[in-house]
Order: structure tokens, then sequence, then C-alpha cells
């Protein structure tokens, strides 16, 4: 076991050796860095610790050492050249000097790419001896242009403390921050007891008064650059008080009960600034008062001059007033007439039975007869042609008489169906009810009406058509609503279609469908209003692209389902006890769309809203589709709207360009990457998103392609419609609905092609067509233009017509379509027609599928509909209820030094591009949320999601908040 024990203990001593040589290592390492220990004594001036550079600003190193017949630079253990180093040699105190320096760039650092370091090496004694001084260290001088934090406009009330935040960019050196007024420096050391630069950067203004408001901006500065944010506006205000109160007036009356006022003036101190509010309150009050008085008798004033004379009586006038004194209180009334009379001279006026009075009664008398002939004349006119009007009536009914009497005896079966089903062989109808004459047809075309007449008794009654009838439309739509007689219940959403003829239990297309509408749901109310759908929107817009409702205070969305089109309407944002009724709606026409310069192309479906008048207490957030490609290209993109009503030339502007939003713009838009939201307090008629290439760049457009057709037939020719939509629901579902109506189906799925602006055209062509089929163009290629599609025509589509060839056996049509855009060979896509496989891959979409209705929370399964969801209180529209809300904002709506509030949250969310949006908002943090709420989908887990971004944040105060009253349902 001995040699173990030894073992052992030279293992030791080697660990202790290893070591200890370690140690000495890096001792004589720190001792190189700085430099030989005899550096102090012949070195007078060593190299600094650190010097910076920049592309403008370079570095000298400079050392001077005594009695040293050289002294070399080395750089990077390479001796930097003679040539590129100054010398001067003096003599101070009887000892020569020997000093050196040498300019280091930016670029030679550049060219090592890792650390850079220089020192001085002395040569002494004739070169038998070296003395390395200190190393000095080369760094590239930088500052980030983009501050983590700038300052936002702010309104301070008098008096108080304004705190403008600012965080320094990154930067070589360190920076440090100093603010400006109004592009004037703010000396804070000079007045500390007013301004504050915190170590952060941000600026503290204490006492803040009228002379503080101005622009402040935040700059940072390393010597080498200088950066500033945009200035910031720091408005001060003061509210309005009231003075003390005047003394009562004088009582308003001369005697007896009267009233006195008093006064006081909003002017201590009056209101000031942007934000000052008015005095609360009124500034007269008003006092009963009784005013004690003695009597006095009234006095007659003087008589006022004779008037003209009444040549009917033939006398004068003149009078007098009892105001001379005037009677007060108890005082005695004038005594006598306040008026006397005379008769006229008779110049002026003549005795009645006199010639001049005989010929003015003969002259009333005239007027009289002539009066009473106009009128009997006129009596006798209309009796001539009520007579008249009495025999054609007659003449009418006997005609109608004999012809039931020689009706077919096939007639009475056919004449048992149902009175409200349409004739397609006389192309008429039975009598409808009254209604049915006040309801708009949707496209506003005009149809001769047909005259419906029936007489007789039983199954004897036979429909009389006129001979002035035409056809009726094969397909009519009315859109009306019921007027309650008692309640709400009575409200009803109607359809009433035509088409063929109908079997008894009303499953034809010509049939009257309800949606109603439960009371509770908030969709209408109790008064009796018109239907959006026949009044206030267009009534050419499809009823499938409609929603509409009658909102409460609590809130909730409209749908159109399928569309991607909806309105989210906040908890609070309508007053208690109102109800406001509110539609979206989306417009498919061309005529409907701006006219837009040649470089622009519209994004987005064009939405129509309303109502238009109401200012809402929160923004309303309208959401829908895009097609711009974000990630290829680079677009200019603007929201566009419309205050135009629906029947009048539509007058579009624009409302806002992303990017470029001024401050205190009445619109917010977020922009996700295929979707589009505006938040607006009040709506505009109309709203649409355009977009324009950046300049030197080529934007890019989603499009979507979809083939439809017929079913095939083993005997007819067919025929394939490739349509080219912008890549959004709502271009897709129109096209659907269109197709349904001719019973077509969809050949193969959707897909998404890439189209680059810059001029090139969409080419279409035919390939690898199946056996016993020949295509009927003369080329196989169709081509369409790049203007068609930049400029959104409705509904672009290309046809291609297919034939069977003779004496070849049936088979089921099959090709490719190939879809590319000329010169961008990438974006390319292929459309694969397989007619065999069509009935069971893809799902035709019938009219049925495609028919409007008004539900709650209701989902359709297939083809468009329109979805209404009200009322938050049945079923969860929003993740956060209201109350909740208001508990994370006592929370994160006051400003932290941190910047770990409201905006760090937009700015997580990815919604903080104009924070001043939110900022003038009574509560900026609701209106985040109420942002985020619309923008979310019904499959993530958004609760857990905002969860964690309050806990990356550091506010374990407002996750506390969520888990408390969520709980773990919700997350």
């Amino acid at each position: 076991m001995s040699w173990l024990n030894n073992a052992g203990y030279i293992l030791l001593m080697v660990l202790l050796v290893i070591s200890s040589q370690e140690v000495q290592s890096k001792k004589n390492g720190k001792r190189k860095d700085a430099g030989d220990e005899e550096a102090d004594s012949v070195f007078t001036l060593q190299p600094e610790p650190i010097y910076y550079v920049s592309t403008k600003r370079s570095a000298t190193i400079k050392c001077a050492a005594k009695t040293a017949a050289y002294i070399h630079i080395k750089c990077r253990d390479t001796y930097i050249e003679d040539s590129e180093i100054s010398k001067s040699t003096a003599t101070i105190s009887g000892i020569e000097i020997l000093t050196v320096s040498s300019e280091v760039t930016k670029n030679t650092i550049f060219e090592i790419l890792a650390r850079y370091t220089c020192v001085c090496i002395a040569v002494l004694d004739e070169g038998e001896r070296q003395v390395r001084s200190s190393a000095g260290e080369f760094r590239i001088a930088h500052l980030e242009k983009k501050f983590p934090q700038s300052p936002i406009e702010i309104s301070q009330e008098f008096g108080t403390e304004a705190v403008l935040i600012c965080r320094a960019p990154d930067g070589t050196p360190e920076p440090y921050i100093f603010w400006k007024k109004n592009n004037v420096r703010i000396d804070a050391e000079s007045y500390p007891s007013k301004y504050l630069v915190t170590s952060e950067g941000s600026l503290v203004i204490s006492d803040v008064n009228a002379q503080d408001e101005g622009n402040y901006t935040c700059v940072a500065d390393n010597e080498f650059f200088t950066r500033s944010t945009e200035p910031a506006k720091l408005h001060v205000y003061r509210n309005g008080g009231w003075s003390q109160w005047a003394n009562w007036e004088e009582c308003d009356t001369v005697c007896g009960n009267g009233y006195q006022k008093r006064r006081r003036q909003c002017d201590s101190p009056p209101p000031s600034g942007r934000d000052g509010q008015r005095c609360d309150g009124q500034d007269v009050q008003s006092s009963p008062c009784t005013k004690h008085c003695s009597p006095v008798d009234g006095g007659w004033s003087e008589w006022g001059p004779w008037g003209e004379c009444d040549h009917t009586s033939c006398q004068v006038f003149k009078r007098r007033k009892c105001d001379n004194p005037p009677t007060i209180g108890e005082g005695k009334v004038c005594p006598g007439a306040d008026f006397q009379m005379t008769n006229c001279s008779e110049q002026i006026c003549s005795k009645p039975g006199q010639r001049n009075g005989f010929q003015g009664n003969n002259e009333v008398d005239s007027q009289n007869i002539i009066l009473w002939v106009v009128l009997c004349a006129a009596v006798a006119v209309f009796a001539i042609i009520l007579v008249i009007i009495v025999m054609c009536l007659m003449k009418k009914k006997l005609r109608h008489d004999s012809v039931y009497e020689n009706r077919p005896a096939d007639v009475e079966s056919r004449d048992s169906r149902d009175g409200e089903k349409f004739d397609n062989t006389s192309h008429g109808i039975s009598t409808q009810p009254d209604i049915m004459a006040s309801m708009p047809l949707r496209h506003q075309r005009s149809y001769a009406t047909s005259r419906t007449d029936s007489v007789g008794t039983g199954s004897e009654k036979m429909p009389m058509i006129s001979s002035n009838s035409r056809p009726l439309p094969t397909q009519r739509e009315y859109y009306m609503q019921i007027s309650p007689n008692t309640n709400c219940d009575a409200h009803d959403y109607m359809q009433i279609g035509s088409g063929g003829d109908s079997d008894e239990s009303g499953d034809g297309d010509d049939k009257l469908s309800h949606h109603s509408s439960s009371p509770e749901s908030g969709i209408c109310n109790s008064s009796d209003r018109q239907s959006i759908a026949s009044g206030a929107s267009p009534t050419r817009s499809e009823l499938e692209a409609l929603a509409w409702a009658n909102i409460t205070h609590v809130g909730g969305r409209l749908c159109i389902v399928d569309t991607g089109v909806s309105m989210t309407v906040p908890e609070g944002a309508i007053g208690r006890n109102q109800t406001e009724e509110v539609f979206i709606a989306s417009l498919r026409e061309d005529k409907e769309k701006p006219s837009l310069l040649e470089k622009q192309t519209l994004l987005s479906p064009v939405i129509f809203c309303g109502p238009q008048e109401t200012t809402f207490n929160k923004s309303l957030i309208i959401s829908f589709d895009h097609c711009a490609s974000l990630k290829l290209g680079q677009w200019k993109l603007s929201i566009y709207s419309s205050n135009s009503a629906y029947d009048e030339p539509t007058q579009w502007k624009r409302l806002v360009t992303l990017n470029q939003e001024l401050l205190h713009m009445p619109v917010f838009c977020q922009l996700d990457s295929n979707r589009c939201h505006i938040m607006v307090d009040q709506l505009a008629s109309r709203y649409c998103l355009v977009g324009e290439s950046m300049y030197g760049s080529k934007a890019v457009k989603q499009l979507k392609l979809a083939a439809f057709a017929q079913p095939f037939s083993s005997s007819l020719d067919s025929c394939i419609r490739v349509y080219v939509l912008p890549d959004t629901q709502d271009a897709f579902c129109n096209v659907v609905q269109q197709e349904s109506k001719l019973g077509a189906k969809l050949m193969d799925r959707p897909k998404q092609i890439a189209f680059q602006d810059g001029g090139h055209s969409l080419c279409l062509m035919i390939d690898s067509i199946s056996n016993g089929w020949a295509s009927k163009m003369p080329a196989q290629y169709q081509e369409i233009p790049f203007r068609h599609i930049w400029n959104a025509h409705s509904n672009l589509h290309c046809s291609f017509a297919f034939e069977r060839v003779p004496n070849h056996p049936n088979s089921t049509l099959s090709c490719k379509i190939q879809v590319y855009q000329k010169s961008v060979l990438s974006n390319r896509q292929q459309i694969n027609i397989n007619g065999g496989s069509l009935e069971s891959s893809f799902k035709v979409v019938g009219q049925k599928d495609l028919s409007s209705t008004v539900t709650v929370n209701t989902q359709s399964s297939s083809g468009c509909s329109s979805m209404v969801a009200i009322d938050n209180r049945d079923q969860q529209i929003f993740r956060l209820p209201t109350a909740l809300k208001k508990k994370l904002a006592n929370h994160l709506d006051m400003t932290c030094m941190r910047g770990n509030d409201w905006r760090m949250l937009a700015a997580a969310l990815s919604s903080d591009r104009q924070l001043n949006f939110f900022a003038s908002k009574p509560s900026p943090t609701e209106a985040v949320l109420d942002l985020w709420e619309a923008r979310i989908t019904s499959e993530e887990a958004p609760v857990a999601e905002l969860i964690n971004i309050l806990r990356a944040m550091g506010r374990q105060d407002a996750v506390s908040v969520l888990e408390q009253n969520m709980g773990n349902a919700w997350v």
C-alpha cells in the first residue's frame, strides 16, 4: 500500500506545479498588456487603453520615451512601416525625449476583422535592450438609428409632473442623452429643480406651465454620431375654475313678484390649452323676489293723429294711452275713453245710396257671378266623366262573364293548385297580397306587370292574363321586413324567389322563406323600423353579401359568412338603453369600385356599412381579406373611403396611407398577412384597400384560380371556365354563387398564383387532352392582358370549349391547364381537369346552400350565407369581458419608466405602428384589446398567448388578473 501512497503524493505535486504555471502565465499575460516593468520609467507617454475610429475620423497612437534610440509601433504582431510613423525629438531637463505617432483608420481595422491592439517598443542601449509599453485597443464607433423607445405626444395638466420617455439606442462608445425644446438644447444641469434626465434618458419636467408647452426631441450623442427622435408635442392645459358669485341684481319687476339674478365667471382660472375643460355648472342663478311699491294713479298721454277714413262707415278715429304715468299697484286707472271718432268730410267720403256707392256694389256682384258660373261648369264636367267611367266598367264586366262561361273543362284541375305559384306556361301569376307591390327588386329591373282578375265561385275561378303581359323573369328576389303588431317577435327577414312550379309542400324555389330572429338576440327592437335590406343598404347588393342587426350596449359582431367580411362592435360602443341599426355589405359590381390610377390596384372587397351619422363611444373594427403579398415586393398601401349614399355617384378619397399617418388621425389600419382591420369611431359609407408598387420595386398580388363546368354529357360538347380572382374569400364566394345558378361544379381545388407588377400578361394553355375529346378553339392558348387583372375586373375568366371526336368510344374529359405569367416563369400553376372523379371529389353548391339567412351563432356548412352574432351574454363572442379589460387597463394604462405598459403590449401584438391613435382613447389598453379580439380566430388559444406576452413583459400583476378571472377553461 505504500507505493500507492507515494503515487498519490507524486500526482498531487504534479497538479500543483501545473496550476502554478497557469497562474504565472496569466500574470505574465496581464503584465504583457500592461507593458514591461520598466515601461513607466522609460516611457513618458504611453498609448491610451481604447481608441475609437469611424468613417470620417481616424485615431492616432502616440508614444514618447527617454534616451531611446528608436521607437517601434507594433499592431497585431506587425510592425508599422517607418514611412507611416511621425517622429520628433525634444530635450527636457537635459534628457532627450523621442516622440512617435501613427494614424489608424477604419479601413485598417476592417481588414483585420478581429481585436486590433497596438504597442510601442522602445530600443535602448544601442539596440541591446527593448522595453514594451502598455497596449492600446482600437474599436469602430457606431450608433444605431432606431431608438428602442421614443417620446410620444402627451397632454399634461398645469402644475403637474410631465414625463417624456426615451431610451438611447445601442452604440460604441456608449451614447449619452440630452433633450431639445423647439430645437434648442435644454440645460438640465443649470435647472435641476425644473428638469431631470433619468439614467435611462427620460425627461421629467416638474410643475409644468404654459411656457413648457412645445416640441421636445430626444437626442443621443457618442461624440462620433448624433441621433434624434421625431419631435413629441407637450400640451399643457388648465381646467377652468369658477369665480365667486357676484352680488344679487335688482328685482326685475317694478312692483310685486319677480326674479333677481346673480352671476359668476369661469375665469379663476380661465380654461387654457388644447384639452382645457370649461367649468362644470351654471354661471347664472335666479331667485324669486318681491318688490313693494306705493300706488300711482294712471294718466292719459296726448291724443294721437287722426287715422285714415273708413269708407264703409265714413268715420275717422284717433287714440291715446294710459301711460303718463302708467297705473302702478292699487292706483286708479285713467278715466274716460281711449279713442275718439268723427264723420269724414263730404269730399272724402259719400253717403250710402249715392252713385259712387252703387257702382262699388255692382262691381262686387259681377265678380260673384263669374265665380258661380265657373263652379257650375266644373261640376258638370266631373259628372260627365263619372258617367263615362261607370259605363266602361259595366261593359268590361259583361265581357269577363262571357269569357268565363266558355272556359275549357281541363282548367279546373289546374286551378286547384296554390294561388301563389307561378305558371310557366302562361308566364303569369295569380293574385298576390298587396305587400308584394311595395317590395323593391334586388337588381332594380323593370318587368311588365301581369294583371290578374278572378270571378266565379269555388273551383270555377280562373286567372285572367292581360294580352300585353310579358314573361316574368326566371328569378326574382324581394326583401322586406314585416312591421310588428305587438312586439319584436313579429320581425321576419323574408326572401321571395321565383323559378319553376313547386309542389304543394312548398319545397320549390318559388316559396316564402322566413328567417326569424329571437327577441333576446338583440337583432330587432319593438319599434316599427324599415328593414336595412330594403331601405338603408343598396338594393343592388346581393343578399348573400349583407348582414345587419339592431345592436345594444352589449356589443356584438356582424359576419358575412364565407366572405371574410365582418364588423366588430365592442361592448360599450353604444350607450346603455340605446339601440343602433348596424349593417355591413360587400358591393361586388365594377361600378362600385373606385376609379384608380394606372399603377394602382384594388386589393380588397368594397365594403358598404352604416350608420354613417352616429359617433360611437368606442372604435368599431371592420375586417376583411386583402390579396397583397407582403413578403414579395414592396407596397404603398392606402385606405380609401367615401361618404356618398348608395344611390348617388360615389366620391372616393384617400383616408390614410400606411406608414405615413399624421398625428390625431381618426382611423387606424392594422394590416396582417392576408387580413385588414380598420378602427373608426364614426363610419363612412364605403371602405376599400388600394395599393401600388413602391418606387424601384415590383409588388406582387395574390390571385386565385378556379375552374367550373356543367356536368359532362355523353352526346354534347363541354365548356370549362377558368376564373382569375383576387385571393379573397368574398371574390371566390361571388363566383361560386353565380356558377351554382348554372348548375356548375368545381373541377379542381382552387389554386393560388403570384401576379407581379410590371405589365406582363397572364397565359393559360391546354395540355394533355384525353382521348375522345378535342379542343374547339383554333389555338390551345389564351392570354389575359395585365391591365385587366391589375385593374381588378370582376369575375375575370377564360372559357375553353371541347367537343367529342366522331366514331370514338365515349370517355370522360380530362386535361391540364397550365397558368403562368409572361417573363415571370416562377409564377406558375397547373389545374387538373378530371371529369371522372368530379362527382365524388367536389360538392355541387346549389341555390339553397347560398340562401341568405339571419341567425345567431350559426356557421354555414357550405356555400356563402349571412351570419349575425349579436348578444354577448348568450354566446362568447368576445374572449375577454369588458369588466376584465377594465381591470387590465387599471394596471397597463399608467405609463411606466420601464416602458412595460400598454405600449409594450401593442408592440408585442404588432399593433404599435400608430401609438398616438390608442393614446387618444380614454383607455389605450381597452382599444388595443378590442383590436386583438377582432384579429384572433376561433382555432387559436389567444388568452394563453396573451398571458405569455404579459409574463414576458414582466407584468405579473396583469397575469394574476387574467388567471383569477378567466380560469383554466378559458386559457
